[in-house]
């Protein structure tokens, strides 16, 4: 999957935090939660408060704070041990629903405390239900942090000298090796990062905190560790939101180019059937094909300075500009622009590139690198085809920067132990589940939300037209939905979805 939520605005989708309580139980994960253990040992999950000094706390709100030490491999208890930071958004009603929402961030390796929680606080299920926020295994503010600046820097280096993808491709392969290889000097044990442990550390929380029962609210690879954990731990998970579903059956090597291609073909024909847009762009997929070909026979070079970092000149191709429209496509508040934009760039517009450079790479930059590779490559590699990768590594087409950024070419340099094959089986579940997918979703496909929707028994599907990533709060008919969904299950009223009018195309 691809790791970057895009753009600023759709980080603001949904962190939400969790309560405190120093209760815990004896816990035995056996080789059905990680087959890459030995034989299941006693270990102990163990809660503790802390100040809430990792995250600035608005004024009005209440917010308490702790964190969960689990043992990196449970089979080893008193080997490394993993350290999640925890944040409870307290609710506003004086007497507060029991269980609580938690929030499962995307990614894999997107942490989600280090952009704070400002955005938490106004969510509409505070008025009942308090939210859970924390950052899984390896990534973000957790301990231990896969960081891989080794991969930083060759994506910074492919974006400042355009070189052929051959050379670009052996440059990443030798950041993705040195960072694996540095990391297992340093003692962690890679095979432990997976949706599998993940998902047993979701279940110790719940345990560890004290709550009988709590609900799930999955965005993007969110909603796989939700889907994991619902055909894994169901004890104690009440209800699940899956927001623009990456199942475990998805991970192919070629999907995200797929389902790049699927999304472009949309937004073409969405402007297509609109009379306004096809009068003025009648031919979408021409524009964008044009204004790479430009970009590859002339690249676009300004000066931009990474955060920390000193100012370094960047030569954007047509590649990176497809790869930077891809991501816009996640942002629904972004796709009526898009027709224009792309437009504009065919005919000789560069305002939009460096605003594609500025948004997107640290987007691309702030993804935990080494938690990212490891669950990618773990969850998937026993179910991809050799083959797939082997001819995107030759000819990328325009996906070059989409797929240097990604898993799929790379698990060989990152040689982890891969889940078995049945990890992608279809997940069946009767745990009350709604489900949102949108339109013009780049990177989850929206078949894929309807196809898990359809596998459970007790699935609500509710389909955003125009929707980006993550649209399930992008319309107050969705909002409402979402916010209703956790007192009525799958009653809910979703009639409001047919009158949904999308934002016209500009």
């Amino acid at each position: 999957m691809f790791p970057h939520r895009a753009l600023p605005v759709l980080l603001a989708l949904a962190l939400v935090g969790a309560g405190c309580s120093s209760k815990s139980n004896d816990v035995a994960v056996g080789d059905d939660a990680n087959p890459t253990t030995a034989a299941p040992k006693q270990y102990q999950p163990i809660w503790a408060d802390t100040p809430c000094t990792l995250v600035e706390v608005p004024d009005g709100s209440t917010v308490t704070c702790g964190t969960l030490t689990v043992p990196e491999n449970r089979a080893d208890p008193d080997g490394n041990q993993v350290v999640l930071p925890v944040v409870r958004i307290h609710s506003t009603a004086a007497s507060p629903q029991p269980d609580p929402v938690v929030y499962l961030h995307g990614g894999p390796g997107i942490g989600t405390l280090g952009n704070g929680i400002a955005g938490r606080v106004r969510n509409p299920v505070l008025a009942e239900r308090d939210l859970i926020v924390f950052d899984q295994r390896g990534t973000g503010l957790a301990t231990p942090s896969l960081e891989c600046p080794e991969r930083e820097e060759a994506f910074l280096a492919a974006l400042s000298d355009p070189a052929p993808f051959a050379d670009e491709l052996e440059s990443f392969d030798t950041s993705l090796s040195r960072c694996y290889e540095r990391l297992t000097d340093e003692g962690y044990d890679l095979d432990q990062y997976n949706s599998q442990t993940n998902a047993a550390d979701l279940a110790d929380l719940r345990v560890a905190m004290g709550i009988d029962e709590w609900n799930l609210w999955g965005v993007s690879y969110g909603t796989r560790l939700a889907l994991t954990a619902m055909r894994s731990y169901p004890e104690g998970i009440r209800s699940v939101v899956l927001d623009s579903v990456y199942p475990p059956s998805a991970g192919s090597a070629d999907a995200t180019v797929k389902s790049g291609e699927r999304a472009f073909d949309a937004l073409s024909n969405g402007c297509a059937t609109d009379p306004v847009c096809h009068m003025k762009y009648p031919d979408v997929k021409a524009d964008l094909e044009k204004l790479a070909a430009d970009l590859d026979a002339a690249p676009f070079a300004f000066d931009y300075t990474p955060e920390g970092g000193t100012p370094i000149t960047l030569h954007l191709t047509g590649n990176d500009a497809v790869g930077g429209l891809f991501n816009a496509l996640y942002d629904t508040t972004l796709i009526p622009q898009l027709p224009s934009a792309i437009h504009d760039m065919a005919n000789g517009g560069r305002a939009l590139v460096p605003v594609i450079a500025e948004q997107g790479v640290p987007f691309v930059n702030e993804t935990t690198e080494g938690a990212f590779m490891s669950y990618e490559c773990a969850d998937n590699s026993a179910r991809v085809e050799q083959s797939e990768v082997d001819a995107l590594r030759k000819d990328p087409g325009r996906a070059g920067l989409l797929l240097l950024a990604s898993w799929n070419l790379f698990c060989k340099d990152w040689p982890v132990t891969p889940l078995p094959e049945s990890y992608g089986d279809v997940v069946t579940s009767d745990i009350p589940t709604l489900v949102f997918s949108g339109e013009y979703d780049p990177i989850t496909p929206p078949a894929n939300s309807k196809a898990v929707a359809d596998a459970l028994s007790d699935a609500v599907y509710v389909s955003v037209p125009h929707g980006g990533h993550g649209p399930g709060p992008d319309t107050d008919c969705t909002l409402g939905i979402y916010t209703r969904f956790f007192d009525e299950g799958t009653k809910v009223d979703t009639s409001c979805k047919d009158a949904i009018v999308p934002t016209p195309f500009s």
